[in-house]
């Protein structure tokens, strides 16, 4: 009513329709007058009216400093503690005239509020009274984790993680993850949604897909930042948390190396009885410590071979560090 007069309306005008994002915040309440007569309708916060036991309170204050009561307007209350607005304030219907009253809230912390919009009515002794309430709330959200470590993974191999992200506020939630500076992503990763972006409702997930295909030897390692915000676009989206992703691909890179920089081995002609020996070497040119196993195929040429791989006595299988090579025996 205060901001109707400032404006030079007069009280039970109508009201310019408020923003969109306002509108939000605001519940309307149709008032029809059914009676017969013309009425004229008051309306107030319960937590706008003085109570008894502070009026009196005041009274005395005022009593005991020699003042006449009444001369000062007693103070409202906190607009922290009751972020409720009722406009208008005052409303004049005729007979079957229907008008609105409109009640805003903008809380200005989090938690819970209430209040109760008291409607009187000329030369009528009960008031209506309306119970309001209403939660503050900020944009908040859970993510499960992070990191995401993808490992060492051998060239041709996929792998797929997945990030929950859980809105714990009693709002809906908009959400974007920026991706780092260019080039941006990597090549070999493909994350869901794709537009990375989107909103997240109340008590509900959404669920964030990394995919890494390990298309050639490398190593990878960036960051993405997780921004939050609230859906009607108040305020700029805020950083949050900061999500590392990693990985790297490697190969497999064992090198034989046959005598006279040929492609096997060959015994020639053998005299029955009289074992030979020939050797070639295994080099291991990878980034990683490989396990080795040297196998012949045709089970009459396996039967009449022994292969020492350059192993410990009694394992299966040989270990071949980075960059070390062995030599492998075949009698």
């Amino acid at each position: 009513q205060q901001q109707q007069q400032r404006e030079g309306q007069e009280p039970g005008e109508a009201i310019a329709p408020p923003d969109k994002n306002v509108m939000k915040h605001v519940e309307s309440l149709r008032i029809t007058n059914s009676g017969p007569y013309p009425a004229k309708v008051t309306f107030a916060l319960e937590s706008s009216l003085p109570s008894e036991d502070a009026a009196a309170e005041e009274a005395a204050k005022e009593v005991s400093k020699g003042k006449k009561s009444g001369k000062e307007e007693p103070k409202g209350p906190a607009f922290e503690d009751f972020p409720f607005i009722v406009e208008p304030q005052e409303l004049e219907l005729d007979v079957e005239e229907t008008k609105e009253v409109r009640v805003c809230c903008f809380p200005v912390n989090e938690g819970t509020y209430s209040d109760t919009l008291i409607a009187t009515v000329a030369d009528n002794p009960e008031p209506i009274r309306f119970q309001i309430c209403s939660i503050g709330a900020k944009p908040k959200v859970n993510l499960d984790a992070t990191e995401v470590d993808f490992d060492r993974m051998l060239l041709k191999q996929q792998a797929t993680k997945v990030l929950k992200l859980s809105n714990v506020c009693a709002v809906p939630v908009k959400w974007r993850l920026v991706p780092p500076p260019e080039p941006g992503v990597p090549a070999p990763f493909v994350i869901s949604p794709a537009a990375l972006e989107g909103t997240v409702g109340v008590a509900q997930d959404q669920l964030l897909s990394f995919s890494f295909r390990a298309t050639e030897a490398a190593t990878h390692k960036f960051h993405m930042k997780l921004q939050i915000g609230d859906t009607e676009s108040l305020r700029d989206l805020a950083d949050t948390q900061d999500i590392v992703v990693s990985a790297e691909a490697y190969a497999v890179d064992i090198v034989p190396e046959f005598p006279n920089q040929g492609t096997g081995l060959d015994f020639g002609n053998i005299r029955v009885g009289l074992p030979v020996e020939q050797q070639f070497h295994v080099t291991n040119n990878g980034k990683y410590a490989v396990n080795y196993e040297v196998k012949v195929r045709r089970k009459a040429i396996r039967d009449i071979l022994e292969i020492d791989m350059g192993g410990d006595a009694g394992e299966a299988l040989a270990v071949l560090e980075p960059g070390q090579k062995k030599v492998v025996k075949v009698i």
